[in-house]
């Protein structure tokens, strides 16, 4: 009898599946799609091909692999730990290579993506019958009491109304949904008329072209009174209701993320600009100190708040070149930090390239994994991806991390 398909994933790369991992692969979940955003299966045999256009190799991050797919290039990506058991399921978007949480557990990703679809369908719009079925899957593989269970069906089967901040319950990946929810929150009033009438009708009708007018949807206080009288009589709100951002609630959800996720980036940034828009720049500098150093970027999150084509990629790195006479002396002389708050993004690099070799050097490859992982994910330039997965195939083997070795083999032969 040949081996299952788990049982040739975890053989090939060294893995521990989850229970519901050898569920989705060996009851063959993957042979259907799904009307979810990310609702298009990895076919197994397209992980296993090293010829396969699945993986991205020096694209996607090098201790993952695809499930779900979106139809355009991005997925939902299952990220390992050394030993091969799971750590975590990300979103990972190929145009930009930014990936984001998305959950601990399949099933979570799978609740999450059909609770969002739910919110934006329209009322008279049912769940299909392949979703229906992935849905109930999901839910029985949730990992939740019997009580709690009843609830979700209840959830997405009786046109039940919720909100997004009810999925902050059992179930739902929290940090995905803290992520949303702060976003939410500094959503203007103006942005979301922009959404339903056009921003570019509503520009006009005031006289500005689009270009002028699409930061002011984001950053509300620097629309100019003249034109921000305009709006107000044109759309009949008041100023305060135009510009309203729920900055407090936005800070709590960034709070408490940081607090259990310093690896992502976007919750500095949200701390970092709060903190700048009281004036308050000593802190906003020891945030974006912190926030510099977050592997995770914030590209989805602060792309409406940046300059571009001025200064560093990440944008607490951004926002430090011009708030950096804050910084405390010894971190303003850090090597690390010296090279983030350059705009040449390749001293990042250089400098992550250079430590990964020293720790190789010195026989410590735990540490040279790492560093050789923030050499190509810190700031992302794929020129290098050859010299950064082939050092991350080296110290993996001295390190006996063989799921690593055996993840970074993949993606580095992918390039062939």
């Amino acid at each position: 009898m040949s081996d299952s398909w788990s049982q040739r994933l975890s053989g090939v790369f060294s893995l521990q599946l989850t229970p519901e991992l050898i569920d989705w692969f060996d009851s063959e979940k993957w042979r259907e799609s799904y009307s979810l955003e990310f609702g298009e299966p990895v076919l197994p045999e397209n992980l296993l091909d090293q010829g396969s256009a699945e993986i991205w190799g020096g694209l996607m991050l090098p201790d993952t692999l695809p499930i779900l797919g979106n139809g355009f290039g991005d997925d939902i990506a299952v990220r390992f730990n050394s030993d091969g058991s799971v750590r975590e399921f990300i979103r990972w978007l190929h145009e930009t290579c930014e990936w984001t949480p998305a959950g601990q557990s399949l099933s979570q990703v799978i609740l999450f993506d059909s609770a969002r679809r739910l919110l934006e369908r329209s009322s008279d719009e049912d769940i299909n019958l392949s979703s229906k079925n992935i849905l109930k899957w999901a839910i029985r593989w949730s990992g939740l009491n019997s009580e709690e269970k009843l609830h979700l069906e209840s959830m997405f089967f009786s046109h039940q109304t919720f909100n997004l901040i009810d999925l902050l319950q059992p179930g739902f990946p929290e940090i995905s949904v803290r992520k949303n929810l702060a976003e939410k929150n500094l959503e203007t009033r103006l942005l979301a008329l922009a959404r339903e009438y056009g921003g570019d009708s509503i520009a006009k009708k005031i006289g500005v072209n689009w270009k002028e007018f699409e930061p002011w949807l984001y950053v509300p206080e620097t629309i100019p009174s003249i034109h921000l009288t305009k709006l107000t009589q044109l759309l009949g709100l008041s100023e305060e209701n135009l510009k309203h951002q729920d900055w407090a609630s936005a800070i709590q959800h960034a709070e408490y993320v940081s607090q259990h996720r310093s690896d992502l980036g976007w919750p500095f940034a949200v701390m970092g600009q709060a903190a700048e828009r009281k004036g308050d720049f000593e802190t906003a500098a020891e945030i974006y100190s912190v926030g510099i150093r977050a592997l995770g970027n914030t590209y989805d999150f602060t792309e409406p708040w940046r300059e571009y084509g001025r200064g560093p990629s990440k944008y607490c790195a951004q926002r430090l070149q011009y708030i950096e006479q804050f910084l405390k002396v010894p971190v303003r002389k850090d090597e690390y930090m010296l090279a983030a708050l350059d705009s040449n993004f390749n001293k990042v690099i250089d400098y992550w390239r250079k430590t990964a070799t020293i720790a190789e050097e010195a026989g410590k490859y735990h540490e040279a994994y790492n560093y050789w992982y923030l050499a190509g994910w810190d700031h992302h330039v794929f020129d290098y991806m050859v010299e950064i997965l082939d050092g991350l195939v080296r110290v993996s083997e001295q390190a006996g991390f063989r799921p690593f070795l055996k993840l970074a083999e993949h993606h580095r032969k992918s390039l062939s």
